[in-house]
């Protein structure tokens, strides 16, 4: 991954013993991350004949529902088969399916946990509609719903903070498309071939590599205490997104996304002679992406140079598009962690989303009581 800042931050960053027993990090958040070769390989096996339950030649869209780890799944599927989705592709992020669910929609539900209230609800109103239906999870509720239904059902390896497990939603996703004819033909070999890449990426990234050589450190140094400002295209825009949801949920910092060209004709506006130095500007490339959108990005931070702190440009080692996106995306997540241990907390404590489902959960008891 290649670190290209525009200019650089004044002042001098602080020491920092970058050491493991140092870290606050109660659920070894930093072992999960550096685990996500071994999930990913072990992922591609996950699917089993589940696919068989599934008649793909009845399959004219497909919706995909999730949330949070769990949903960010669908949208690498997405953006990596867009050129070669057969049929419409839409993830929900709700609790109810579109209108036009149907006999012929294929419906994914995914929940590590199996218990998530607005993926089960998903699942239950697309049942209700026809759809044929296959649902991805460790256990929970919506796994044993579906097994009274008869409804096909991939399962998971329980254990893992359900960010952690983002390939055990990914790649069964992406081999049940290859599988019904859908999407990308060589998906399961494009994973394969992707595993000792992303573990490269890490190892160079590892705790052990000193600072001025990994680029997680550094990146996370950038973005201590400042606010992140991540932009992508295609499948780096759902790097951007991961990016984001593990900056909020890891390293507990506000953080924003957007994808080019969209930004072009609303966002950028908003970067003015006033814009703060607080943020950071993150910009994701990629090796494959179109000669426009490559001109966009260079565009881009020449529009901001000087109206934020600091322009960093990511790139990527990887054979195919896919093995590039996990690859960055693997760096990024260990980054957040490193940028916890700089903020001082916990990568692996939720607390707030903890007490928020507690709170809902209590609200639901009242009402039905």
């Amino acid at each position: 991954m290649v670190h290209k800042p525009a200019f650089g931050v004044s002042g001098e960053k602080s020491p920092i013993r970058w050491d493991p027993k140092n870290f606050l990090d109660n659920a070894s958040m930093y072992r999960n991350v550096m685990a996500f070769p071994r999930i990913l390989e072990e992922s591609t096996t996950l699917l089993g004949d589940a696919y068989e339950a599934i008649d793909g030649r009845r399959v004219r869209n497909v919706i995909c529902h999730g949330m949070g780890g769990s949903g960010i799944s669908f949208e690498f599927v997405k953006a990596w088969m867009r050129s070669s989705l057969k049929v419409p592709f839409e993830v929900i992020r709700d609790y109810n399916a579109p209108s036009y669910v149907n006999g012929s929609t294929l419906s994914i539900s995914a929940s590590y946990s199996g218990d998530t209230e607005e993926t089960i609800n998903c699942f239950l109103k697309a049942r209700e509609a026809g759809a044929q239906n296959i649902v991805i999870a460790s256990g929970g509720e919506l796994e044993e719903v579906a097994r009274r239904l008869g409804v096909a059902t991939v399962k998971l390896p329980g254990g893992l903070p359900p960010r952690a497990a983002l390939p055990y939603m990914f790649a069964p996703t992406s081999q049940l498309l290859e599988k019904l004819g859908l999407g990308e033909e060589r998906a399961t070999e494009m994973l394969i071939r992707a595993v000792p890449e992303v573990a490269q990426a890490l190892e160079r990234n590892a705790i052990e590599i000193a600072e001025e050589r990994n680029e997680a450190k550094r990146l996370s140094r950038a973005l201590c205490s400042r606010i992140p400002v991540i932009y992508g295209h295609g499948l780096t825009y759902a790097v951007a997104l991961r990016f984001k949801q593990q900056l909020n949920e890891n390293s507990k910092v506000f953080s924003h996304c957007n994808h080019l060209p969209e930004l072009h004709h609303n966002e950028i506006e908003a970067f003015g002679d006033a814009c703060s130095r607080d943020f950071v500007a993150v910009l994701l490339r990629s090796r494959w992406e179109e000669r426009r959108i490559s001109e966009r990005f260079e565009l881009t931070a020449e529009l901001l140079q000087g109206r934020v702190g600091e322009i960093i440009q990511l790139r990527s080692n990887g054979s195919t598009p896919i093995s590039e996106a996990l690859s960055m995306t693997a760096v990024l997540d260990l980054s957040t962690v490193y940028l916890a241990l700089l903020n001082n907390v916990d990568p692996s404590s939720v607390s707030r989303i903890n007490t928020l489902k507690k709170r809902l959960n209590e609200l639901e008891r009242f009402e039905k009581g």
